[in-house]
């Protein structure tokens, strides 16, 4: 082949990795119920005796991640206790990722190893 029958033959291919991979980003928007975010993620996920994580010279204790992970959800009013959380995913290609591999067993560490 020609150089110029190769560049015809691959300007007519529409099955390319950019088709598959979006060019704009875009994100997703949600509205969650105040209760689902407070009491499911917030009390259920954490355990009160285990907020406080040793490091290892046990002179330290610090909150884990329940107030770095409360940190993405806003909420939507703040005047109002009942007001909705807002969250935003950004990498919308990551969480369908994500969403896939744990959908046929991935644990969420595997999963996060995997997409890293």
């Amino acid at each position: 082949m020609t150089v110029q029958q190769r560049v015809a033959f691959l300007n007519n291919k529409t099955r390319t990795i950019s088709t598959f991979f979006p060019k704009t980003s875009y994100s997703i928007k949600f509205e969650v119920n105040s209760k689902i975010i407070e009491d499911v993620i917030g009390d259920m996920f954490w355990h009160p005796e285990g907020d406080v994580e040793e490091d290892d010279n046990d002179q330290d204790a610090e909150l884990i991640t329940k107030r770095n992970a409360l940190k993405l959800f806003v909420k939507a009013n703040d005047a109002d206790p009942d007001a909705p959380y807002k969250i935003e995913i950004k990498n919308v290609l990551c969480l369908d990722l994500a969403t896939a591999h744990t959908s046929i067993g991935l644990s969420f560490r595997q999963t996060a190893r995997i997409i890293a």
